[in-house]
């Protein structure tokens, strides 16, 4: 091999080599998750609906919720659940005491 063909040789496996780790980088930042969005420090789950069992979902103060369930087992389906760092969600259940 002379030494104009092993460098066009060097030069090719280099873009070639950059090129498909770009690809693996842009593939990467593709799939990766999206970092979380912060919420308000006061936010409680929102838009809770009892779809089973009996509960009660009252909010009796701003960041605070309270889920008072009166059967063994509950279903809430929930527009968001989210928690901020100053707010607070409570479930009391039966035979918690």
């Amino acid at each position: 091999m002379n030494r104009a063909s092993s460098n066009t040789s060097i030069t090719f496996s280099r873009r070639f080599l950059l090129a498909s780790t770009a690809l693996v980088a842009a593939g990467a930042m593709a799939i990766m998750p999206t970092a979380a969005k912060a919420v308000d420090p006061k936010t409680t789950p929102q838009g809770g609906t009892v779809t089973g069992g009996s509960a009660t979902i009252s909010n009796p103060s701003v960041g605070r919720v309270e889920i008072d369930q009166t059967t063994d087992r509950v279903f809430i389906d929930w527009d968001s659940f989210n928690i901020g760092e100053n707010a607070s969600t409570e479930f009391f259940q039966p035979g918690t005491d």
